[in-house]
């Protein structure tokens, strides 16, 4: 998303120009612990003031792979928190990764992806797109993590590679 300072309140445009408060800040499209079908993961960060309900809301890419988050009952994103989801939430199999919620019908592709977000009247909250370009900030095993979560997340500068796998 697109960020900027208003009378020092901090606004997240997504992709569409639309406010948005839920950013991807971290992705790990081929971990090396385990095969990508047990340790994809990527996270989300709230960063308003309020606490968001996930549950109904859509992951997608630009392809066919789609997936309505459907945890039989509310899923918070917490005010200035964190939300992970994994391709398998099983701990001891996905490489020791705490996921918050399991998702199936989406994957990550190593090189060339994107992971796009819709609420559940279908808009885009947010969107990053991911190539070959940007391998310097993937590593296999090591995650891409959003240098700053304020920043775009839509410019693969802003990313870096993840300090621990």
């Amino acid at each position: 998303g697109i960020c900027f300072g208003l009378m020092g309140v901090l606004i997240i445009l997504n992709a569409t120009g639309v406010f948005s408060e839920v950013v991807i800040n971290e992705i790990m499209p081929n971990p090396a612990k385990v095969n990508d079908d047990l340790g994809e993961y990527f996270e989300l960060y709230n960063s308003g003031s309020e606490n968001i309900d996930v549950n109904g809301w859509t992951i997608k890419d630009e392809g066919s792979n789609s997936h309505t988050i459907n945890n039989t009952g509310e899923l918070k994103l917490f005010s200035d928190e964190y939300l992970v989801l994994c391709i398998n939430k099983n701990i001891t199999i996905n490489g020791g990764v705490e996921c918050d919620y399991q998702y199936s019908t989406f994957a990550l592709t190593n090189s060339n992806d994107a992971i796009i977000i819709l609420d559940h009247n279908g808009v885009e909250q947010d969107k990053v797109k991911y190539a070959t370009a940007a391998a310097s900030h993937f590593a296999d095993g090591i995650s891409m993590e959003l240098n700053d979560s304020s920043s775009d997340n839509n410019i693969m500068t802003n990313w870096k590679k993840a300090t621990a796998s």
